[in-house]
């Protein structure tokens, strides 16, 4: 798998679906994958990130996608994508079995206590929420607990809605 390559399949699949280049839709995916670098994750991981939402937002199909990732990649996307018709915390009970999907929904949780800028106070305060009853508690025990809690107080201090 090879990263650079993925990601400009990525851009092309959103630039088509779009009609324009989303430079910051695009760099939100990146920046997950960053985060999971930063956490020592591997290419694997980086390529789920990029296309954690490339099957529903894009046109896209899988046998296209899997040229640029393996069958454990695209199992992760897909439970990324709909993990079933349950809660929020069976869910996310649900993806901390797989070892790419968990990572990266927990990295793009940390990504968005960390990019709240264009969020409205009701919108900072259901994150907040949402990471507290349910990211956190699935995250303790993680590698990811620490980085998240983090950005969640980060989060909290900076906007003062919680």
């Amino acid at each position: 798998m090879n990263y650079e390559k993925a990601l400009e399949y990525m851009k092309y699949e959103y630039n088509k679906a779009l009609g324009f280049q989303d430079d910051l839709l695009l760099q939100k995916y990146q920046d997950i994958a960053l985060i999971l670098k930063e956490l020592s994750f591997g290419t694997e991981h980086f390529i789920a990130a990029l296309f954690m939402n490339i099957l529903k937002e894009t046109d896209a199909v899988p046998n296209e996608v899997l040229r640029y990732c393996n069958m454990e990649v695209m199992d992760a996307i897909r439970l990324m994508e709909d993990p079933g018709n349950c809660e929020k915390a069976k869910k996310l009970y649900m993806l901390k079995n797989d070892a790419i999907a968990f990572p990266v929904k927990m990295a793009e949780q940390i990504y968005k206590l960390m990019n709240t800028s264009n969020m409205t106070n009701k919108q900072i305060t259901n994150l907040l929420h949402e990471t507290e009853d349910y990211y956190l508690k699935c995250a303790v025990g993680t590698i990811f607990y620490g980085p998240l809690f983090m950005a969640f107080v980060e989060c909290r201090k900076k906007e003062k809605v919680y």
